[in-house]
């Protein structure tokens, strides 16, 4: 998220505890199992297809959107992101919540 203020890439991110997730046609809890994208075009991507989005947007990290959807590796990716990358995150969140370690990023901050 830093890095995307620091550069003034046009994305917006949502708190997923102040949003109204209807529009995005996720739950609560799949919007927190999953990184979800909304495209301009109104198309809600998740996994790997979501961070291919964001990545082509990133000047430093479009790269990997290319690396990404080579038909190989994409398949791998997404049965890495799905299996353990996503089920980890989600599994730290819920500890993080738990004990009170969530901390809303503010830009003003920085």
């Amino acid at each position: 998220e830093k890095y995307v203020w620091n550069n003034l890439i046009d994305v917006e991110f949502e708190d997923l505890n102040n949003t109204d997730l209807e529009p995005w046609g996720v739950t609560q809890e799949a919007a927190e199992k999953r990184l979800h994208v909304m495209t301009e075009t109104s198309e809600i991507l998740s996994g790997v297809d979501a961070f291919i989005v964001l990545w082509r947007q990133m000047p430093r990290y479009k790269f990997l959107a290319d690396v990404a959807e080579k038909p190989v590796l994409y398949q791998f990716g997404s049965k890495l992101y799905d299996n353990l990358l996503a089920p980890a995150l989600y599994h730290k969140n819920q500890l993080r919540k738990k004990y009170g370690f969530i901390k809303k990023f503010c830009p003003q901050d920085t």
